[in-house]
């Protein structure tokens, strides 16, 4: 039962890998609850990667908590896993309820 929601890598991972906590859309819904996360087919480039490695690295040394280990591979066009959607904020209840040291 549930939701889903897909997402491009490396972020879709990210997400049920436990480093990426909020993620942004510009659309609402009234659903709370479990969440699968779906990998789409676009492959992403190692560079991004990179890039995106680097800033958890830089956000997890910032407040001060273990870093999960980054996974080996980013896999496309398959379900990753499942989340709990526990709520849905607007970006300025996301800047005035998160506080700044966990905000992505």
């Amino acid at each position: 039962k549930g939701m889903c929601l897909s997402m491009h890598q490396p972020w879709a991972s990210l997400v049920i890998m436990g480093f990426k906590w909020f993620e942004g859309r510009a659309w609402n819904h009234e659903y709370r609850g479990p969440l699968w996360i779906h990998s789409t087919s676009k492959a992403p480039e190692p560079k991004v990667i990179k890039e995106i490695e680097k800033q958890y690295k830089l956000h997890y040394k910032r407040i001060g908590k273990n870093r999960p280990s980054f996974p080996d591979n980013y896999p496309t066009s398959t379900l990753l896993g499942r989340v709990d959607l526990i709520d849905i904020l607007t970006l300025d209840e996301y800047k005035d309820q998160i506080p700044k040291e966990i905000q992505e």
